[in-house]
């Protein structure tokens, strides 16, 4: 099914007497995509018969109450839907000016996204072309997600290259298998019994929002300012707002080291740029380091003191302002000589012992 959205509404009567093959979710539009999961398994194993039974050209409804009629002369019922929505947004905060508290947030070096983020909004650490490199070589965050999640591989068939501020929101994919390892390492160990329970329009309780990051080959480029509020807008803040929605209703946001790894990205900014979206989307944030310890205590102890100085969005843009003009504009080496959080300690206690007033001067 698809459809323009509205304010974030979607009519749930209109008619979808449509072909699939000129439907896709392209670039600076917002639409929605429902498919059954019959549908879906039969064009991942290529079962051509089964696609044309399901696509069958008077089909007037994917609602829950027409899944019954859907599949005419097969041996099943279908028994879910999974929706593909592409949110693309135009108006964008002004960072330096937000005056929002952050959210709060639960860091942690054990679990998974997908295996400790029930209930959450999920985040696929994406590639542009969404999947990456799932049907070739890749193996790495999207690519696993993919991987034990299959019914996620069918939105590279209509899904064109995600623009600068939008994201792929997939709700209701089933997961499939675990595994142990990572990239050269990973391997399948067995398969896995989904038990989330399914909404109202029978989609699995399982909501993941691809969102991409830039590829930085040098890594003093990801504090320019511009590259900042690329990821602050694009990535995170458009990946994690609903529009039309009120904060109470949404869930918190399962993420970790997004645009990290092969992409180049600094895993203390990336960690500070999301926490910065999600407290302007009003969201709190489970954050899994993946093992790593030392990260996990970075954070916490960032968090606490931007939260315990009450420390508003805009002042702590700032300070990342400030770090790009202070350490990293006229630097000669490959990495600036302060890091980044013992700079923002170091400011933080400097402008509290001038002013006794912690946070204010912060982007001075």
């Amino acid at each position: 099914m698809v459809g323009n959205i509205t304010d974030g509404i979607k009519d749930s009567t209109e008619n979808c007497n449509t072909t699939t093959e000129d439907k896709d979710l392209n670039m600076g539009k917002q639409e929605i995509i429902q498919i059954t999961e019959q549908l879906i398994e039969a064009i991942n194993n290529g079962d051509f018969e089964a696609c044309t039974k399901i696509c069958n050209p008077g089909l007037t409804s994917f609602e829950p109450e027409g899944l019954g009629n859907l599949v005419e002369g097969m041996n099943f019922q279908p028994t879910g839907l999974v929706t593909f929505t592409r949110q693309s947004l135009e108006d964008f905060p002004e960072w330096e000016r937000c005056e929002k508290p952050l959210t709060r947030l639960h860091v942690t070096y054990e679990g998974t996204i997908e295996g400790n983020g029930q209930g959450m909004l999920q985040v696929d650490f994406a590639n542009r072309f969404v999947g990456g490199g799932v049907t070739s070589a890749g193996l790495v965050q999207e690519e696993i997600r993919f991987l034990i999640n299959p019914e996620l591989i069918v939105s590279r068939l209509f899904t064109e290259v995600l623009d600068h501020n939008e994201c792929l929101i997939i709700t209701g994919t089933e997961q499939y298998s675990e595994y142990t390892g990572y990239a050269e390492t990973y391997r399948w160990a067995r398969s896995h019994e989904d038990g989330n329970e399914r909404d109202d329009w029978q989609r699995r309780s399982t909501e993941i929002v691809a969102i991409d990051a830039l590829h930085f080959r040098r890594y003093l480029d990801q504090f320019v300012p511009e590259k900042i509020r690329r990821e602050l807008n694009k990535a995170a803040y458009c990946g994690f707002l609903r529009p039309g929605i009120s904060s109470e209703n949404l869930s918190a946001v399962a993420t970790g080291n997004w645009g990290c790894g092969a992409f180049g990205g600094d895993a203390r900014l990336k960690a500070l740029i999301q926490i910065l979206a999600a407290a302007v989307a009003e969201r709190d944030v489970v954050y899994f380091t993946f093992g790593d310890s030392e990260l996990m205590r970075d954070i916490y102890s960032m968090h606490t003191f931007l939260t315990e100085r009450k420390l508003t969005v805009g002042e702590v843009y700032k300070l990342l302002l400030r770090y790009y003009n202070e350490e990293c504009r006229n630097c000669s080496t490959p990495g600036p000589d302060m890091k980044l959080y013992p700079f923002i300690y170091q400011a933080v206690e400097s402008c509290a012992e001038t002013t006794n007033q912690p946070g204010q001067r912060t982007g001075a």
